[in-house]
């Protein structure tokens, strides 16, 4: 995407000058573009167990394919602080991944790399994909004033015991409209926690090259 593309859009209120970074550097935990358009509508819980000093996530390299965009956010997330995990979300966005007539609309590969050493089954990462797609709905929307009425109750994410499954969410950084995403999901052991890899992309477009399968295959634990 080009810089007029980029001036052009302005991402519905996120700063372009965030969006112009080219970042090549190796993973930093707590380089981010969409967090401070999810602050403006969302304060931080102060929950007695956030004022302890989590431990550090397992540490990680993955590569960002020329073109696509990486961005990492701690937990607890700011927009699904439900969530119980600890560590941070690191995540790769295809070119044009706000754009509705762009071929990587909605696609994308994220990490869940937390310090959580307990098993992670499907049902129970389904319930918290179900949580994290309300959650940055409702932010996002928050936000914004051109949306319609988008009925939070119908997101859902359906995961399979093969971790192939779907979520029913909204586009809230676009016109609000109903999306279906294909998404996988696995878990690996990563350092002494866990690492959560997901893919996800619009149900029935072309395939991407690379696709975000092939993006999340040069993911690595130390």
């Amino acid at each position: 995407m080009s810089s007029r593309d980029i001036d052009q859009h302005q991402l519905h209120g996120i700063p372009p000058v965030l969006l112009r970074r080219r970042d090549r550097s190796p993973v930093i935990p707590g380089r981010t573009w969409l967090v401070p358009l999810l602050l403006v509508a969302c304060k931080k819980d102060s929950r007695e167990d956030e004022r302890r000093p989590p431990a550090a996530p397992p540490a990680f390299t993955w590569g960002v394919p020329e073109g696509w965009r990486s961005e990492t956010i701690p937990f607890p997330l700011e927009f699904a602080p439900d969530i119980p995990h600890r560590g941070v979300e690191e995540l790769r966005f295809a070119p044009g991944f706000f754009q509705s007539s762009a071929p990587g609309w909605w696609t994308y590969a994220f990490a869940w790399v937390v310090s959580d050493a307990g098993a992670l089954d499907m049902s129970t990462l389904a319930a918290e994909l179900t949580t994290y797609f309300r959650g940055l709905t409702a932010t996002v929307a928050h936000s914004k004033k051109d949306l319609p009425a988008l009925d939070l109750a119908r997101i859902r994410a359906r995961i399979g015991a093969d971790g192939h499954g779907s979520v029913l969410t909204y586009d809230a950084f676009g016109d609000g409209r109903e999306i279906q995403l294909d998404v996988t999901v696995a878990v690996q052991p990563c350092g002494a926690g866990k690492a959560v890899l997901f893919t996800a992309a619009p149900r029935g477009r072309p395939p991407l090259a690379p696709s975000p399968r092939e993006v999340l295959d040069s993911f690595r634990c130390r």
